[in-house]
């Protein structure tokens, strides 16, 4: 029907968005920018800056995975994958982008996970929806 196509369409973009910034963040600071952008991304301002909409696409997107799929292992990777990239801001300049790198891949593992499991319900009920 066309309101679970248009809500599927919403969940896909909204999980593309945040495994696009889940790769790339890595990624940008791994590169070493030089100059004034070097600078800028050496703060921890930014830092929490990058934190929120991570923070807020996890707070949006945790709840409701459990509530489908209920699977406790899905919700630990995201936490563990949260705590890694708190702990970056806290701990040790030297351990920052190894905990940073760490977080994003078990963000980036629980947004895959969290897709499949999704696209495995969504055929589950399609089938079930033919056999009717």
């Amino acid at each position: 029907t066309q309101s679970r196509s248009s809500a599927a369409s919403d969940v896909y973009k909204r999980q593309g968005l945040c495994i696009i910034h889940c790769i790339a963040t890595p990624f940008i600071l791994g590169l070493g920018i030089t100059g004034v952008l070097a600078s800028v991304l050496a703060t921890e301002l930014i830092h929490l800056l990058l934190l929120l909409p991570i923070t807020t696409l996890i707070i949006l997107t945790v709840p409701t995975a459990y509530i489908r799929y209920r699977s406790v292992n899905l919700v630990i990777t995201a936490l563990l994958g949260m705590i890694f990239l708190i702990g970056a801001l806290l701990l040790e300049e030297d351990l920052e982008v190894l905990l940073t790198v760490i977080g994003g891949s078990l963000l980036v593992m629980f947004h895959l996970w969290n897709l499949h499991l999704y696209k495995k319900t969504n055929r589950a009920m399609a089938a079930d929806s033919t056999v009717s």
